[in-house]
């Protein structure tokens, strides 16, 4: 690809990307296609190239971290997030969420709950510090990219039983 054609489609990948942060809600690939003036199939080629995503898994990943922020920082229902980060119902952000943390939204509200009621946790300014990545398969250390380290939760659920276990390590701001 040339240098100037190179050039502009990150121009325009870089464009679509803010489109979908700004519409995550209510982003899909055929919208997107005609707001920028691309096929669906070329968007999505394009896409690929630069960015090394699907652009329906970037659109989802998006969604994700909007309804972990939503979840982690308010006390709106997860009906009501799974609606405005732009999921059909509370069962698909359910589903993409276990898969995508290993853990439950409810289960990480409850933890997140359980820690702030014995003290362990202000009410503000926490963040998970080590998630599961399963498009990679390992543990993931949120510490090298923030200063901020309060607690780890991790999902050990063991095949003999049907209860998942979650390990909390309570660190200090």
């Amino acid at each position: 690809m040339k240098e100037a054609t190179l050039a502009f489609y990150l121009e325009k990948i870089n464009t679509v990307k803010q489109y979908i942060a700004d519409h995550y809600d209510r982003a899909s690939i055929t919208e997107i296609a005609a707001e920028f003036h691309f096929s669906k199939y070329h968007l999505s080629h394009t896409f690929k190239t630069i960015t090394g995503f699907p652009i329906a898994k970037y659109i989802n990943m998006i969604r994700l971290q909007k309804s972990f922020d939503e979840i982690v920082y308010t006390k709106k229902s997860l009906v009501e997030i799974s609606l405005n980060c732009g999921f059909n119902n509370y069962e698909t952000l359910t589903r993409a969420f276990s898969k995508k943390y290993k853990v439950a939204p409810d289960d990480l509200r409850n933890i997140l709950c359980l820690l702030q009621h014995e003290g362990k946790v202000p009410a503000i300014g926490f963040q998970l510090i080590c998630m599961q990545d399963t498009e990679i398969d390992r543990l993931i250390d949120l510490t090298k990219t923030s200063k901020r380290r309060v607690f780890t939760a991790e999902r050990n659920a063991k095949p003999s039983t049907k209860k998942s276990k979650y390990l909390v390590n309570s660190y200090s701001i």
